[in-house]
């Protein structure tokens, strides 16, 4: 009988021995009871090693008071979440786990102060979020993480009293995203001071169109003086004592999106010194306290869009009134967005950009009362949108713009126009636009000149309303367009632009050769013409340097000249009845006028 006994023994010891060698549980645990965590040393004795998850979460609430039981686990080959515990107020009984192979969440511990338990781990390592400590009211320290060497997902510190990261101090990389936000008594970062790397994103505060999370009391970054690489990007959102970016300034680039929104007390972008390259979106808005955007002074490039306030809440920074932090920035690759910056009043430090790849919108910049700083635009790949800019005068500024791809709008229906806006000129130089034409609810615009170099096909449908000064439309593009049986709606301007039969009207009334500006330097006669016409300038001209260009109303060549073959008569026999477009150019210059061939 003895000798049953022993060799029963000695087979209960063998088979433990496998277990704590090999690991156990590979379907992982849930624990819902202090009962379950007591007896686990009990029921699992040498299991140290777990190969699933372990879940610690109370079916009652206040039943779990202590993690004493799971002592002897020395790691977790995939999760632990711990969550949703009201009396845990320590993790005491982890102190020998020192590797989590996914996944460490701790989050609804409302009674948790901090976590301690956890000193001997050194290791988290997976491909998702993997530190949580989120939603944990009494959490006031992490210094029982000061062992922990490598993060392999994301790190996640939010919703907490804490004062300082101290017990991250060993963490030199994380990799995927950085976030902490809404811990309203952390002032600083400190404990993150040895971190170089980040994998992913680091996301200082969050802010949406309903909530604002950030880190209230937070004022400074600079612990995070060593971090040398982002993978992601950077965004500083809803950090209300925030007044620098300091402590960034080894970065130079980037793949991610820059954010910086709803930062109250955020005075300038310091900290950026040294970015010259953004892969992605640079987004700064509702920064009430932002007056320019030093600290972007090195910036370079921009692969996506470049918005410079909102429509949205949090809206425009509503002091910033300077742009020339920007002055280096030679490419976006997507939109350019200037909206509700209240005092802001010119767009230069925008002046290296030669084309916009997305939509260009100026709305709502109630101080603005130029276009100066855009140059040398030539491009605009999609919309061009100028609404509700209240002081802006002229569209001066756009004067080298030759083609938009997409809708021109000066003015919107639902945004205002620009009340203050007499005149068009400065899109003298517009040859071409990719959809709809709209002039709405301009209230000082008493002319569409400076439209009238827009080839009329290229204008899918034409809208001009609400415009009460507006009383001379009968340009080139909008005469060309309507001859043609171009979609319009016109009304609630002023007399003579009413709708389009007074339009028509002017158009056939009006000479040819004096609609604008721009046309009134060439004489072109007669006009109408049947089988010849002549020209005459009052431009101080090099006639060897002048170009001579005919088109037709599809924009195509219809006949060019060059020097001396532009004295004289032209013969236009092979030309068939029809509104034509006469240019001259010189050294850069383009002058037109229109000629209708009648025969």
């Amino acid at each position: 009988m003895k000798n049953n006994y022993f060799l029963l023994l000695i087979l209960v010891f063998l088979f433990f021995n496998k277990i704590s060698g090999q690991g156990c549980l590979p379907s992982g645990m849930t624990f819902n009871t202090q009962g379950q965590i007591d007896s686990f040393a009990i029921q699992y004795p040498g299991c140290t090693k777990i190969l699933g998850s372990i879940t610690i979460r109370e079916s009652v609430a206040g039943n779990i008071t202590n993690l004493l039981g799971l002592s002897h686990i020395d790691s977790i080959n995939e999760a632990l979440w711990i969550y949703h515990n009201d009396s845990l107020t320590s993790l005491n009984g982890l102190e020998n786990l020192n590797s989590i192979g996914e996944y460490l969440e701790i989050n609804y511990n409302t009674s948790l102060t901090n976590l301690s338990g956890l000193d001997n781990l050194v290791s988290v390592g997976g491909n998702l979020v993997v530190v949580g400590v989120e939603y944990n009211a009494s959490l006031t320290s992490l210094s029982a993480l000061s062992n922990l060497t490598y993060v392999g997902g994301g790190l996640h510190v939010g919703f907490t009293d804490l004062t300082s990261l101290n017990g991250l101090d060993n963490l030199t990389s994380i990799g995927g995203d950085l976030t902490i936000a809404g811990n309203d008594s952390l002032t600083n970062l400190s404990g993150l001071d040895n971190l170089n790397s980040i994998g992913g994103s680091l996301i200082i505060g969050y802010n949406d169109l309903v909530s604002t999370l950030g880190n209230a009391s937070l004022t400074s970054l600079s612990a995070l003086s060593n971090l040398t690489y982002v993978g992601g990007g950077l965004g500083f959102e809803g950090n209300a004592a925030l007044t620098t970016l300091n402590g960034l300034d080894n970065l130079s680039s980037f793949d991610g999106d820059l954010s910086v929104t709803a930062n109250a007390a955020l005075m300038s972008l310091n900290g950026l010194d040294n970015l010259s390259s953004i892969g992605g979106s640079v987004v700064i808005r509702g920064n009430d306290a932002l007056t320019t955007l030093n600290g972007l002074d090195n910036l370079t490039f921009i692969g996506k869009n470049l918005v410079v306030g909102s429509i949205w809440v949090p809206g425009g920074n509503a002091v910033l009134s300077s742009l020339n932090a920007l002055s280096n920035l030679t490419y976006v690759g997507g939109g350019l967005d200037i909206t509700n910056n209240t005092t802001l009043t010119s767009l230069s430090g925008l002046d290296n950009l030669n084309s916009v790849s997305g939509d260009l919108t100026i709305w709502g910049n109630a101080s603005l009362t130029s276009l100066s700083g855009l140059d040398n635009l030539n491009s605009v790949s999609g919309d061009l949108t100028i609404a509700g800019n209240a002081s802006l005068t002229s569209l001066s500024g756009l004067d080298n713009l030759n083609s938009v791809r997409g809708d021109l709008r000066i003015g919107l229906s639902w945004g205002g126009g620009n009340a203050s806006l007499t005149s068009l000129n400065g899109l003298n130089n517009l040859v071409s636009i990719g959809g709809v034409c709209l002039i709405y609810y301009n209230d000082a615009l008493m002319s569409l000149s400076g439209l009238d170099s827009i080839t009329p096909a290229t204008i899918s449908s034409l809208s001009i309303i609400g415009n009460p000064m507006l009383s001379v439309c009968d340009v080139l593009s909008v005469c060309a367009y309507l001859q043609n049986g171009g979609d319009a709606t016109i009304s609630n301007n002023a007399p003579g632009c009413n709708d389009v039969s007074e339009i028509e009207a002017a158009c056939q009334s009006t000479s040819l050769g004096e609609t604008s500006n721009n046309q009134m330097n060439i004489l072109v006669y007669p006009n109408p013409a049947s089988g010849q016409f002549s020209i005459e300038t009052s431009l101080d001209m090099n006639l060897g340097d002048v170009a001579m260009s005919v088109y037709d109303l599809y924009g195509r060549l219809m006949m060019s000249k060059k020097g001396l073959e532009i004295q004289g008569t032209q013969d236009i026999s092979s030309l068939t009845n029809g509104i034509y477009i006469i240019e001259l150019k010189e050294n850069g210059r383009a002058f037109r006028s229109k000629l209708l061939i009648s025969k």
